[in-house]
């Protein structure tokens, strides 16, 4: 069944009249196909510009770029424009080879990036006004008309009250119905997909965040337990066993260090624990709305899912905000990834001469780096050495001295008296000596050590043998344990590398899966919400049923009806009120008469059209119709009454003049009497009014004051 609105061409006039019009019966489709391609056309802008900002490939800094992959948020390029049409480098800084910073440029090009999301937050931000607007003053996105039992939102709206001054609800098409709710649940299911890198990155982040004060912690522990390890076998020889209270100022830097980290660890584990639940819950809202709105429709309480709509608005700002906030520090937290890297590469390979210096080297370079905390355990260290040296060369010459004739004993006079050095003394235990007892005979140092019968000879080469044993504990300590402390990279190095791994794996990946998270969801909540207002009308009992209008108003359908067998014909219906209500705010609801029809004529086509009633009523149910009124111009045509009863035209109702009753009482008792016509009179009218210009018909609705002023 169509409207045929040429027919009514002095309703057209009316306001909302021309919603029936079936050209603009589509208009109702026509908004939801262009939203929905609206949505599909930001979310390919959107996804685009941010996921591929620059096609360059990676060519300077490929080594620092290696965590990144196709789905990062933050794009890898070699270099990011800025707004003076310029380029600068893709690093932390901006900094070049030589690792010297541009911060100006750095930051205007951080600035460039945020454009998208920063539109988007706008754009989301006057979204909601600009619906409540168009919505409420203008009668646009769905407003006042075309709505089930003329619904809106609020009696009262921009001031503007939701009077019945619309046309009667069409109904839904089942098909665009089902659309819109299949399309709400598919939105639904793809929020909470989109949650899944969201959980995961939040958890990375908390690890990541809370990670790098336990490296620092850790790694301040493991110095701690290598000073430790240091002091105790340096306790176990007799020249530095006082060496735990020269060292006592190391412990105790290392110690207030400690004490820092577990103070600021415990405020950041505090922090994380209540930004943690509120990433939870900031993620979870979109889709607890969406759900909220679908059991609204399945309940069929449409307030429910429209405020559900409205408050997508306020979720889709919410979500952009915080994509908005994070995401220049997740830029920066990229960048710093990659100077960690290559700063990871630089100190693990310091003679390679193609290395990028990284930003970081030029803050603390590590390379040739000396560090001065541990040079008080050296000092203890090269203290002892110099007193076993000492110790054994004294010892050493004394068992040269026993026999300096003897041709055995030679070696050991020259290199006792005239060079005893460390070299001396690594030598010394296979110096060639003698021994007296009982015969004489010749040992060495080490062998008389323990087996010379000579008791002061065995004394001093035992101590000979002692200190030699001394300085070889002294170099093992010093070049295995005390040499990697005062060395910047051997010291730092391991710390570089968990830094990396925590910050590049942990808080750069568990940042980027959180903002990928927002993004998706800022991206859905567009055609969610889009979808949303439409169910709040679509998803409903009543979206699809016959027709309801307001008072006084009448319309025409055209098409074959079961009880019409002239395919030109139009059925004029008139609305009668089912209920009313005494309050001037509640509207009654209206509802037509079954199986009753005028039978119209129509002019050719090359005509305009203007149907006239023609004599014939066609009602199964009554046997004798009356007449239809005659056609007017002016004054006002009588208003055709529908008959409660018998769903018939029951008599036409001139409208009263003001001047004299009478008249109009004794023109209706006329019209009760008119004779009924004969099959040949009807079918003489029908020829006469083929053969006569036809007038437009005209309905009024039943306004007597109206009446009477025209």
């Amino acid at each position: 069944m169509s409207l045929r609105c040429k027919a009514l061409p002095h309703l057209r006039r009316r306001k909302y009249s021309l919603s029936l019009c079936p050209e603009n019966i589509q208009s109702d489709q026509e908004p939801t196909m262009k939203s929905i391609i609206t949505a599909l056309f930001l979310i390919a802008v959107s996804a685009f510009y941010l996921g591929v900002f620059d096609g360059e490939s990676e060519a300077t800094i490929s080594t620092s770029r290696d965590v990144l992959g196709l789905i990062n948020v933050v794009p890898a390029t070699a270099t990011r424009p800025t707004f003076n049409k310029g380029r600068v480098s893709a690093r932390l800084c901006s900094a070049d080879a030589e690792g010297n910073c541009d911060y100006f440029g750095y930051v205007e090009a951080l600035a460039y990036m945020m454009i998208p999301p920063a539109a988007m937050t706008i754009v989301t931000g006057v979204a909601f006004w600009v619906f409540c607007f168009g919505r409420c003053c203008c009668n646009c996105f769905g407003g006042m008309e075309r709505t089930p039992k003329n619904v809106c939102y609020g009696q009262k709206c921009c001031k503007r009250v939701c009077v019945p001054d619309g046309w009667q609800f069409l109904g839904y098409n089942t098909f665009s119905v089902w659309i819109v709710k299949i399309g709400v649940v598919l939105m639904c299911i793809a929020l909470g997909v989109v949650l899944i890198p969201g959980f995961t990155g939040n958890s990375q982040l908390s690890s990541g965040i809370l990670g790098p004060g336990n490296v620092i912690i850790n790694f301040a522990a493991n110095v701690t337990q290598r000073a430790n390890s240091i002091v105790d076998k340096l306790q176990q020889i007799p020249y530095t066993a006082s060496s735990n209270s020269s060292v006592s100022d190391v412990f105790s830097q290392i110690t207030n260090f400690v004490d820092q980290g577990n103070s600021a660890q415990k405020q950041i584990s505090y922090a994380d624990n209540i930004r943690k639940p509120i990433y939870i819950v900031v993620l979870l809202i979109p889709a607890f709305i969406t759900i909220i709105a679908i059991l609204g429709g399945v309940f069929n309480r449409w307030k429910i899912t429209f405020c559900a709509a409205l408050l997508m608005f306020w979720v889709s700002l919410l979500i952009w905000m915080v994509f908005l906030l994070q995401y220049p520090l997740l830029i920066v937290m990229t960048d710093t990834c990659s100077e960690i890297k290559i700063w990871e590469y630089n100190t693990h390979n310091p003679n390679n001469t193609v290395n990028t210096e990284s930003f970081f080297e030029n803050l603390l370079p590590l390379v040739n780096c000396k560090n001065p905390t541990f040079d008080s355990i050296r000092q203890q260290i090269d203290k002892g050495i110099n007193q076993a040296i000492s110790s054994a060369c004294d010892s050493l010459k004394e068992i040269c001295q026993r026999d300096p004739t003897a041709a055995t004993s030679r070696t050991c006079i020259d290199i006792a008296l005239n060079n005893c050095t460390q070299d001396s003394i690594e030598a010394s235990p296979n110096i060639t000596i003698t021994d007296p007892l009982p015969i004489p005979h010749n040992t060495t140092v080490r062998e008389c050590a323990t087996t010379c019968n000579e008791p002061r000879l065995k004394d001093i080469s035992n101590t000979t043998v002692v200190n030699l044993r001394y300085f070889n504990l002294y170099e093992n300590i010093l070049i295995t344990e005390v040499y990697p402390l005062l060395n910047c990279s051997n010291l730092f190095g391991p710390l570089i590398s968990d830094f990396s791994g925590v910050v590049c794996e942990d808080l750069e990946g568990g940042l980027n899966n959180v903002e990928m998270s927002f993004l998706a969801l800022g991206v859905l909540l567009i055609p969610t919400t889009i979808l949303t207002l439409l169910a709040a009308k679509r998803w409903r009992k009543d979206s699809t049923h016959g027709r309801r209008v307001l008072p006084g108003t009448s319309y025409i359908e055209e098409g074959p009806t079961t009880a019409r067998t002239n395919p030109n014909s139009y059925t004029i219906y008139e609305m009668r009120p089912i209920n009313t209500s005494s309050n001037s705010n509640s509207f009654p609801v209206y509802q037509r008469p079954e199986h009753t029809e005028i039978i119209l004529t129509t002019q050719p086509a090359s005509m305009s059209f203007q149907p006239n009633i023609s004599q014939k009523i066609l009602n199964h149910s009554v046997q004798n119709p009356p007449t239809p009124p005659p056609m007017y111009h002016s004054p006002p045509p009588p208003i055709v009454q529908m008959d409660s009863e018998s769903n018939l035209f029951s008599k036409p109702l001139i409208p009263k003049e003001s001047s004299s009753s009478s008249s109009s009482s004794s023109s209706s008792s006329s019209d009760d009497e008119q004779p009924e016509q004969t099959q040949e009179q009807e079918q003489e009218q029908e020829q006469h009014a083929e053969n006569q210009p036809s007038e437009p018909i005209r309905f009024h609705s039943e306004e007597p004051q109206a009446a009477q002023e025209q």
